[in-house]
């Protein structure tokens, strides 16, 4: 009954993008490995936990209104809040695709799907898309797809409904998929996009589909042709990305081969209008584009660049500012620069097309040129994700006085915190002795954490340097060693004991 009560609607600092999952397979341990962000009041955790599936490009969840997990996706199954498989909840997009990919659990296309709270409360609408057919051709390529919605019982922890279609033969729709309140706090519009609808206008023009989720059902409301069709280009498709600004009345969609499309939206009427349009030098396909929270600036990605648009300059080409122009490598792989999401720490995450053990942080997008406080690789998880993932979440706290919190951002000590290495510890894998070299002298804490996030060993440290622990004893597996100074450095590491 507490799960049907916080999917309600009204209540304040709705929380129900709290929750955000990765998992990646791994070659040295059994099954699958993720990572999970758990933001809270007391700040944002990080936690290693075995998944059943692997999590690829496509990357959903929702929690309940106070944060806690309900269900997450990788558009091929649906899994609850205990990371099982959820009653019901297998053979999300069934066919060809799903037979071909899901048993690697990365369904293709990225920033697909969304997960909703029912505006009647009890449930969560599962938009997804459903990829039917590609087509292939000397000077094209591209896929038609069927928009459908699956919905989830909170009481009954099932899927009740799966894969029921609402609307078919779409073109080329990947990375452009976003949902907003209406403009009467409770119903959704989602915005989806198809580069063109032959049987009422031509190749020239683009369409946007929106859907509306009310108290009764999600239907399709109304169609919209829009400008700049190179938008929806096939490459676009795939490596585009659109976003919502924090107040709703700004629509934007960027891909590198077509540039930058701004758009006023009308959140009573779900209408587009007052296009504008600024080309940004790329040679990349992958990118990312994000708002920040004072809706001044727009952030765009386009792989080895970040840039920052100010949408307060006199022109939109005077307001464009680069960031940064050059990507750092470690480990031999290029953490690149590609899709974004603003947290609810009101830092915007972003991702890279190689798997890696970290995400790149925005930490201040409020703040104009290198005052963002953009840190590669600043935020570091437990262990690899999927190239490319990055859960898709709506602004859940838009009419609320706060988009986002920069309060979350605290450590034990209530000192920010920014997670920008590990550490060096050995020997590892272990019997039962561990060292740990702490990278400077540091007073603070040291915790240890099991798989399921439990904390097993806690330590003070006073000026250490160094940190000899004994591990004889515990059980055979994945540990997760956290270090957090006094003031608020933090390092991550994970252990095997054998």
């Amino acid at each position: 009954m507490m799960l049907l009560l916080g999917l309600q609607n009204g209540s304040a600092q709705a929380k129900y993008d709290y929750t955000w999952i990765f998992g990646a397979n791994t070659s040295t341990m059994p099954g699958v490995e993720g990572s999970v962000i758990q933001f809270s009041d007391a700040g944002v955790d990080t936690l290693y936990q075995p998944l059943p599936s692997k999590i690829g490009t496509e990357n959903i969840s929702i929690s309940t209104v106070d944060g806690d997990l309900i269900a997450y996706s990788n558009a091929c199954d649906v899994y609850n809040s205990d990371f099982e498989l959820m009653e019901n909840g297998e053979d999300i997009n069934p066919g060809e695709v799903h037979n071909q990919q899901c048993e690697n659990g990365n369904y293709a296309g990225a920033q697909n799907s969304l997960m909703l709270p029912d505006p009647a409360g009890g449930g969560v609408y599962f938009f997804h898309k459903l990829i039917e057919n590609f087509f292939f051709g000397p000077d094209f390529v591209g896929g038609a797809t069927n928009v459908l919605y699956s919905y989830i019982d909170v009481t009954l922890n099932q899927v009740t409904e799966k894969n029921v279609s609402i609307q078919s033969n779409l073109l080329n729709t990947s990375g452009f998929t976003e949902a907003i309140r209406h403009a009467n706090g409770q119903d959704w519009w989602i915005l989806e996009f198809s580069q063109w609808d032959s049987l009422e206008v031509t190749q020239d023009d683009s369409l946007m589909y929106v859907f509306k989720i009310n108290i009764d059902s999600i239907y399709l409301n109304h169609k919209q042709v829009i400008e700049h069709t190179s938008v929806l280009d096939y490459r676009c498709s795939v490596g585009g990305q659109s976003a919502f600004s924090t107040d709703g009345g700004t629509f934007a969609m960027y891909c590198p081969l077509s540039g930058l499309d701004l758009y006023d939206f009308d959140r009573e009427t779900a209408m587009l209008s007052n296009y504008r349009h600024l080309e940004i030098p790329s040679t990349y396909r992958t990118s990312g584009l994000c708002f920040s929270p004072n809706n001044r600036f727009v952030y765009v990605s386009n792989g080895d660049k970040l840039w920052q648009v100010d949408l307060e300059a006199e022109t939109l080409a005077s307001g464009l500012l680069l960031i940064e122009d050059e990507i750092l490598s470690t480990g031999g792989f290029s953490a690149n620069f590609a899709k974004m999401q603003l947290g609810p720490d009101c830092r915007i995450y972003m991702n890279s097309t190689n798997q890696r053990p970290t995400l790149h942080l925005i930490t201040h997008p409020d703040e104009k040129g290198e005052a963002c406080g953009f840190i590669q690789q600043g935020f570091k998880l437990p262990h690899h994700h999927q190239p490319a993932s990055l859960p898709n979440f709506p602004h859940f706290r838009i009419d609320e006085d706060e988009v986002c919190n920069p309060d979350l951002v605290t450590s034990v000590f209530e000192f920010p915190v920014e997670v920008v290495k590990g550490l060096d510890v050995h020997p590892n894998p272990t019997s039962g002795d561990l060292t740990i070299d702490l990278p400077e002298v540091i007073t603070g804490l040291l915790s240890m954490r099991d798989v399921t996030g439990q904390v097993v060993m806690t330590l003070d440290l006073d000026y250490a340097e160094e940190v000899e622990l004994d591990l004889y004893g515990y059980h055979a597996g994945m540990y997760v060693v956290e270090v957090v100074g006094e003031s608020g450095e933090r390092y991550v590491e994970r252990v095997v004991v054998f």
